[in-house]
């Protein structure tokens, strides 16, 4: 149970509570539910989060989920993996794939994933990578990548405090996956 009462609808600006009503799956999201306290904030968070999404992104889909189960993992966040795990289903990861990464296992990986891996890793634990790590990231990854990394990083790190912070519920299975065959749409 999340650790401060998520906002009463009646107290929403119109437009929220119109998608709401309407039945719009991702407005029931506990995630998003919480973060109506501040409707001005959400509004640049969920902007932040939907650049990660767009479609020919520097990562591709897989590449940025194993990022994201990587922080999820690393951080805890129960809730973050919970939805995680089913976009990296949609996209075809093995379950065998799946548990490796919540293991921290990278032996499933290949080269360039390992890197990106160890790369959110040590963001996770030192709030940046080592020169080591830097100098193998630069032999393979763009000048792009290695600019972006940190912030699709760091982004899920932000949502993993506030996910855990205030405990958010978890999203009821089925709307969890409407959601994000939703916002997927959504950023074509």
């Amino acid at each position: 149970m999340a650790k401060i009462a998520y906002p009463d609808l009646s107290s929403l600006p119109p437009e929220i509570r119109a998608r709401y009503d309407a039945g719009d799956v991702r407005e029931h999201m506990s995630l998003r539910r919480m973060m109506r306290h501040v409707v001005s904030t959400q509004e640049h968070i969920e902007a932040m989060g939907l650049h990660f999404l767009r479609p020919n992104g520097l990562f591709t889909p897989e590449q940025r989920e194993i990022v994201i189960l990587t922080v999820g993992r690393l951080k805890e966040s129960e809730y973050e993996i919970f939805h995680h795990v089913e976009i990296c289903q949609s996209l075809g990861f093995s379950e065998e794939k799946i548990a490796s990464l919540l293991k921290g296992d990278k032996s499933h990986l290949n080269e360039f994933e390992r890197i990106i891996v160890k790369f959110a890793e040590e963001i996770c634990s030192d709030g940046k990578v080592s020169d080591e790590t830097f100098q193998i990231s630069k032999n393979v990854l763009s000048v792009r990548q290695i600019v972006e990394l940190p912030f699709l990083v760091g982004y899920y790190i932000m949502l993993a405090g506030f996910l855990n912070t205030l405990e958010i519920d978890l999203d009821d299975r089925a709307g969890g996956t409407a959601t994000l065959k939703i916002i997927s749409s959504d950023v074509k």
